[in-house]
């Protein structure tokens, strides 16, 4: 019930705001009240098991990067706005805010759900990489936890089955070596190893080389 209410919340007019279908385009408000429905937390008396907490919350985030994609083509958005949601750099903690959800979950009650929750978690790890490489060296990393290895924590996700590593995490490494000069793991100014993640990291170098030859 709580997972269709959060599809709900995006009435016709948001729809046609995203089909372009409309003169009027939505406003500022309704992004912005969308953005704050859909961060809140389901009810605590809920008794949800592992794997509907991973379906609602996963799928919340995703539908937070949706509306916020959706604003991008309306273009309100502002490096310096009042409200957290209508800047260029909210993909980077909405990013946060699910590999935090993910952290606490175990990866099976994710596994479940085949790939179509991966394609979700790939979309949103995506657009972080997007705005890590629009803004380069002058990211907010420490705000959103960008140093602290959100990268690989994607790549571990997407590559959790055959699957989902071949049509998601695969394509999350190639977009990483499309500009190698970005730091991906550590401490901004210092990439570390990537923990169990010592193939992926050697496919990074091997595609970024490729590109600059």
């Amino acid at each position: 019930m709580h997972l269709v209410q959060s599809y709900h919340c995006l009435d016709s007019s948001f729809v046609d705001s995203w089909n372009e279908a409309s003169d009027a385009p939505a406003s500022i408000n309704t992004y912005t009240a969308l953005q704050r429905q859909l961060s809140l937390p389901y009810p605590s008396h809920l008794a949800l098991t592992d794997i509907q907490k991973a379906d609602i919350l996963v799928t919340q985030h995703w539908l937070r990067l949706i509306v916020w994609q959706s604003s991008t083509r309306q273009g309100p958005l502002s490096s310096n706005a009042e409200e957290e949601s209508m800047t260029f750099t909210y993909p980077l903690k909405i990013a946060h805010s699910l590999l935090d959800v993910i952290s606490r979950l175990p990866m099976k009650s994710i596994e479940v759900h085949g790939v179509g929750i991966f394609e979700k978690i790939f979309e949103i790890g995506h657009t972080m990489f997007d705005v890590m490489q629009a803004f380069g060296a002058t990211i907010p990393r420490e705000s959103w936890g960008v140093a602290r290895d959100s990268f690989e924590m994607f790549v571990k996700t997407l590559s959790q089955t055959p699957n989902s590593q071949k049509q998601y995490a695969n394509l999350l490494l190639a977009k990483a070596a499309e500009k190698p000069e970005i730091p991906l793991w550590g401490t901004p100014g210092h990439v570390t190893e990537a923990r169990g993640l010592g193939t992926s990291l050697g496919a990074v170098k091997i595609l970024g080389n490729a590109k600059t030859r």
